[in-house]
């Protein structure tokens, strides 16, 4: 048993119920959840789009911030330095790109 909010729309309290479903067999699917009309309403775009923006952007580096995150990294010894533009180039999901974002964020407060 569980409680939804009251602030919960009926759209979101349906897919919920879907997901939270005892049997596995009879739980809803991934690709039925991306289908959902709630999950797919035009007015849930924006909230996604703050939730899939990264926390800081590349454009957003100073050369000086750059340079000395990429140093450290390579003096840490976690990664040469043609492996560090080859990740964030790719825009890759890897221990290098977390590294550098961390220590980036780190060094940015």
């Amino acid at each position: 048993k569980y409680h939804i909010p009251v602030h919960v729309s009926e759209a979101c309290k349906k897919l919920i119920s879907k997901m939270l479903v005892r049997e596995p067999s009879e739980r809803i699917g991934l690709e039925a959840i991306e289908k959902d009309p709630w999950l797919a309403s035009e007015s849930r775009d924006a909230d996604m789009m703050k939730v899939n923006l990264p926390l800081l952007s590349r454009e957003h580096v100073s050369e000086e911030d750059h340079s000395h995150v990429v140093q450290k990294m390579v003096d840490g010894k976690i990664c040469t330095r043609e492996e560090i533009f080859q990740s964030l180039e790719r825009d890759a999901y890897d221990h290098i790109a977390a590294t550098y974002y961390l220590l980036m964020e780190r060094r940015l407060r």
